[in-house]
């Protein structure tokens, strides 16, 4: 079923990269709960396509209530994180100020859609902040088709969840690329397990 949409527009301008979403539920869940998530990021790219975050927010509304969270970054390292009141849970990192070499969850979106060549896909660790929870994206697997490549990856919770949570399977995602009539690759599905079950964006 479709639980959502979501919109995602990026633009590069020399070292610089500026991402924005929009996502909202749809159908069956936002007959329970309609929720409408708009986030914005800015950072630097370096030539091998690492991203540097320098700021992002997240904004959330639902049921007449609206709550925000609000990350800055200085060499790689986080210096500034504001939420709204009643966000953060006992079990959410203390203070995430000074953690360093990680990135956002918008800032993510584009690090997926970033061009890329054949032999850079389904390669990279990454660290996930996004202020209360920290998790670590590995890639497992590569499979090449002819005309495709699956990735398969898995989000470790590393801090910031419940003890039940700690516990758990990392969660499995995969990305599958596809080649064009340039004989390009890009991003057609990315696909990812939640308590919904598998959710394919």
């Amino acid at each position: 079923i479709e639980i959502g949409v979501l919109a995602v527009t990026a633009e590069i301008i020399d070292s610089r990269y500026a991402v924005s979403s929009f996502g909202s539920t749809k159908g069956i869940i936002s007959l329970f709960s309609r929720t409408l998530i708009s986030s914005g990021a800015i950072g630097g790219i370096t030539a091998s396509g690492e991203l540097i975050p320098s700021e992002s927010t997240t904004r959330w509304h639902s049921s007449g209530k609206s709550k925000q969270t609000r990350l800055k970054y200085s060499d790689r390292k986080l210096v500034y994180f504001d939420h709204s009141s009643k966000i953060k849970k006992p079990h959410h990192i203390v203070n995430p100020v000074g953690k360093q070499n990680t990135i956002d969850p918008i800032s993510l979106m584009l690090w997926f859609l970033i061009e890329r060549d054949e032999s850079e896909l389904c390669a990279g660790d990454l660290l996930i902040l996004d202020g209360f929870r920290m998790s670590e994206l590995n890639f497992l697997k590569r499979i090449d088709k002819p005309g495709e490549i699956i990735c398969i990856g898995v989000l470790r919770r590393v801090s910031g969840f419940k003890n039940a949570e700690m516990k758990k399977e990392p969660i499995e995602f995969e990305v599958n690329y596809f080649k064009d009539d340039k004989k390009e690759f890009f991003l057609s599905e990315f696909k990812i397990e939640t308590f919904f079950g598998k959710i394919t964006v």
